[in-house]
This record gives C-alpha cells, structure tokens and sequence, in this order.
C-alpha cells in the first residue's frame, strides 16, 4: 500500500477482523446518512493498558452509508459501535490511510455494552492530559501582535484558514485540514504549507477534515512543531494519535474547560456551547484594524451558529460558512453591512456530501450574505479581506499559499 506520511501503519483486513469504530462523522443528505469510522481492531484495543499505548497499533477508517430509517441520529448518541465485517452486511470502504483508495467491504454495525463503553472513553481520551491555563493560551498567542490579511485556503472537502501579515504569510491558522478517504480526490497532496512566522494552529473540533493536513508528512512535517490550541472533546484512534504526537513535542494546548472565552491580540476564542462534536469546539472571531474601525470575520469550523458563545454580540463583515455550507443555517447570522460583506464557502468539488447546500446557499441569500462577494474554495486560494487588495506571492515562493481569488 501507498502511504503520504500519516500516522497509520499498514493494515489490510481480513474476512474475520472485528473493530471499536468512533462516530467521527455523520451527515445526512435527503434520505441516506453518511457515516465515517475511526477505527481500532479489537484485539488491538485489548492490548492496551493506557492512552500511549495506542501509537503502538495500527488504526484504520472504515465509511459506509445507507438509508436514513436504518440509523438513529440523536445528539447524545453513543459513539463507539462494534463493528464487524460481514458478507451479508453494509456495503462500506476500508482506508488503512487517509489519503488512499479505500477497499470495499461489508460489515454489520451494533451498540457496544456498558463495560466496553466505559473502557474505550477511558483509554481514548485526552484524560491524561491537563488543561491549559488560560495565561498560557493568551500568552503563546499574544505573540501576534496584528493582521493585515485574511486567507481561505483550497483543500478540498476541508477547512483551513489563516490571518496572515501584509504580504499574506500566515501568522495563526484556523484548521488545517483537508479532503480524506471517500474525498481525498479533492485534496491536493502537494500543497506545501508556509511556517515562516512559527503560526499557531487553532482547531475548531477533532473531525478529521479539519486536521488532516497535518498527516502530509512529505510536505507538512513543521505543523507537528506549532503550537496547537485544541478542545477537550471525544475522539477516535486515529486524532488521539495526533494528539499524542503533539503533547510528546510541548505543542499540545487544551482550550480550558472552565472558559467560554479567551480575548488575543488578532481577535477571540469562542467555546461551542453544543453537546455535540461540531457544536462542542473552538470557534475564532478574526479583527483587522482600520483607521476608521475595524474587519470582524467568523470561523465557525463545523459548528451550528446558535450554539457559539454570545454570538448576538457581534456583527460580522465576512463569513466561512459553517459546515462547508452544508446544513441551512437557523440562526440568523446577519452581516455588518447588507451591501458590502463576503462569504466563503470551504469545499471540494465532487465531495460525496453534496456541499455546499442549494437550501443553505439560499438562506444565506435571504440572510443579506451578498452571492456578488461570494468565494468558493475550489476556485483557488481566497484572499478575503482586505478588499480590494492585491493577491501577493508568500515566502517568496516557498510555499503554495499565493492566493488567486479576492
């Protein structure tokens, strides 16, 4: 098998293999509800005596789909499930990498007992690892005095953003993800990232999508030695392994538990006040100063907009639509300025999920989010703002990061 540098030994899969899988992603499109695994063989797990054990084993991703009445979606759900592979069972794929064909299979889905349960969110988990204090996130990020760009990037059916200085190097990412197994065909796995400023990476919530760019090896290697400010939430196999490589380094920085808000230099942390994952995590309030005020755009990542702290608090002169612009926003996120506003949507083209939503672009509409200033990731690398400005090449060209659309 072909590997780009992620954290995934070779596997492949036998006819009799059984797995823990985590719930990392559900999506429901019309009447079929897509569903991503992040998976540990189960004899695996049962050699495992504590949460660093882990980058001893091989952990693999498993993707099926089927009709939406076949699967109860609720917000408390459990989300590990055992899973075994079945002849007679749903058609699904086997990804012993991220960035690979996946290999198809059949497998048969049930509930975990209540000892499994409790073992698994024991033994994956950020349990080991104490919060960081909120001094130490504003001081690590108060390093950054300013911004004077805003960059979206193209990584296909993912999200990665970035506030850059005037020639659009980037200062602090937000995510840095990028498109994986069913949607790895979107995802460039060339692109080289730009690290000359040291930026710290702030992740929205541990969806695969939104830090799997950090698996690239061949081109990403540095992103292991950024700080990482991250929150503290459920997860799988295959992100407490990259949570783990990040603490071994010093990089690792949990959001603290007790905190809904941390105020920096470049604009605002604000906690997800959700249940679940998506709605759960970090979301960055980005400011750029002006002589006559100031540039305030919001990065949702994935989560729903009724459920980011104090969000009726401000008002908003650009948007990363959450969700890739999947899901129909229900709060109603207004802009600033009716007549002058942008809005990106962050996706990859021929995504298996069908995002953007034609009824969430829509609402957007109605919502004043103008379709003149609208920007679509596929299209190349977004300068959002300043505007107008003119798209600069970063690093001298030492990186793929020039952006093409403003």
């Amino acid at each position: 098998m072909k590997y780009y540098g992620d954290n995934m030994k070779s596997e492949k899969y036998h006819g009799t293999e059984k797995y823990y899988g985590f719930l990392d992603e559900v999506e429901v499109i019309a009447e079929t509800v897509f569903i991503r695994f992040d998976c540990i063989n189960i004899e695996y797990f049962k050699k495992i005596n504590n949460s660093k054990d882990i980058n001893n084993f091989s952990t693999v991703i498993i993707e099926t789909q089927f009709n939406a009445n076949d699967f109860i979606i609720k917000e408390d759900m459990d989300l590990w499930k055992y899973i075994e592979l079945d002849d007679n069972g749903y058609e699904a794929k086997f990804y012993a990498s991220f960035f690979e064909e996946g290999e198809p299979i059949k497998i048969k889905i049930q509930d975990v007992n209540s000892s499994e349960k409790l073992s698994l969110n024991e033994l994956i988990s950020l349990n080991g690892i104490t919060d960081s204090s909120e001094n130490e996130i504003i001081k690590e990020l108060n390093k950054r005095k300013e911004i004077k760009t805003i960059c979206v990037y193209n990584v296909g059916q993912g999200n990665c953003n970035a506030l850059c200085d005037s020639r659009c190097v980037p200062i602090l990412y937000f995510d840095f993800g990028g498109g994986i197994a069913r949607n790895a065909k979107t995802y460039n796995k060339n692109m080289k990232f730009c690290f000359t400023y040291a930026p710290p990476i702030i992740l929205s919530h541990w969806d695969f999508d939104h830090w799997a760019s950090a698996l690239n090896a061949s081109k990403n290697n540095e992103s292991y030695d950024m700080k990482w400010i991250v929150p503290r939430q459920k997860l799988g196999p295959n992100s407490l392994k990259h949570a783990l490589n990040l603490n071994n380094k010093g990089n690792l920085l949990i959001f603290p538990n007790n905190i809904n808000k941390i105020d920096i230099n470049l604009g605002s942390i604000l906690r997800g006040k959700g249940r679940s994952i998506n709605d759960s995590g970090l979301n960055f309030v980005a400011k750029i100063k002006l002589d006559n005020g100031e540039l305030t755009t919001l990065f949702p990542g994935d989560c729903d907009y009724n459920h980011i702290h104090n969000i009726s608090k401000y008002q908003f002169d650009g948007l990363v639509a959450s969700h890739h612009g999947g899901h129909i926003p229900t709060y109603k996120i207004k802009p600033k300025n009716s007549n002058i506003n942008r809005i990106v949507y962050s996706y990859g083209n021929g995504n298996t999920y069908n995002h953007p939503s034609p009824n969430a672009e829509a609402q957007y509409s109605l919502l004043n989010w103008s379709s003149q200033y609208r920007l679509n990731s596929p299209a190349g690398h977004v300068l959002l703002f300043p505007l107008p400005y003119k798209p600069v090449m970063p690093c001298g060209g030492l990186c793929d990061l020039k952006p093409v659309q403003n």
